[in-house]
């Protein structure tokens, strides 16, 4: 999507958070680990439990901030040119699913968590027969095992108020595929018959508004990628060794070493 649709799809009056409420909601994600989402028609926020870092975005440009206030650092970019890769290589498992057809399967509505939501079904065409995974591998290993998948279920959010930009930077974080819907949970099945739930939401709800929740900190290092957001120097070789290999399925990937 670009800048300008991003625009023209969000309020562009002023930089005031509107309304006095907003929305929170609590992911797990089987590749990124657990998050924090606040966000309002006008601004969003997403913030990573496990990792220290937060994600940051408000009306009118909807400039993307990445910052760690522990390092204090800070990366900015453009909606389309953010990758997402600072969650890359936070835990054990990782999927590869971004290829995968959901955005086009049938919708049917349903509910989830009392929330109006659409599920969707879609088989893949052409599962890939991957050797299984070595279990004398250690923690350090992650094992792309993830063009198997035979089906997956993906339930999404129906709610207007959702920010244009916001499912873009979830579905980038969490590596799913890239479109409109706001992920709510995805269920894989691969051709060994093992369900791996690959994201969850464990809570929805409103609450106050507070604006101040979607302004960047002051007096932050500005950094060139996304990954030193979240990682140290160690981390960030091993992030970028995942990332270097990344379409290589059903290859096993040290990532341990510096």
């Amino acid at each position: 999507m670009s800048t300008a649709n991003q625009k023209s799809n969000q309020p562009t009056t002023s930089n005031k958070i509107s309304g006095r409420r907003c929305w929170e909601i609590m992911q797990t994600s089987l590749f990124a680990g657990k998050f924090r989402i606040i966000f309002s028609r006008d601004a969003f926020r997403i913030e990573s439990l496990g990792n220290r870092y937060v994600v940051v975005s408000k009306a009118p440009d909807w400039k993307v901030s990445a910052y760690n206030p522990l390092s204090k650092t800070l990366y900015e970019s453009e909606v389309r040119s953010f990758k997402g890769d600072l969650a890359s290589g936070t835990a054990a498992l990782g999927g590869y699913l971004e290829n995968l057809p959901l955005l086009v399967a049938p919708k049917k509505p349903t509910r989830y968590l009392s929330e109006n939501a659409f599920k969707l079904h879609v088989e893949n065409p052409s599962p890939l027969h991957v050797e299984k995974k070595s279990p004398t591998k250690n923690f350090n290993s992650v094992f792309f095992n993830s063009g198997d998948i035979m089906s997956a279920d993906y339930w999404t959010w129906n709610l207007p108020d959702v920010p244009a930009t916001l499912p873009i930077v979830v579905n980038k974080i969490y590596k799913l595929p890239v479109g409109r819907e706001f992920p709510l949970k995805l269920l894989t099945l691969n051709t060994e018959n093992e369900t791996h739930l690959e994201l969850d939401t464990g809570m929805i709800r409103q609450i106050p508004l507070e604006p101040a929740i979607f302004n960047v900190p002051p007096n932050l290092r500005i950094v060139k990628t996304d990954i030193e957001i979240a990682n140290d120097r160690r981390r960030q070789n091993s992030v970028k060794n995942l990332i270097n290999n990344w379409d290589d399925w059903g290859k096993i990937v040290d990532t341990g070493k510096p």
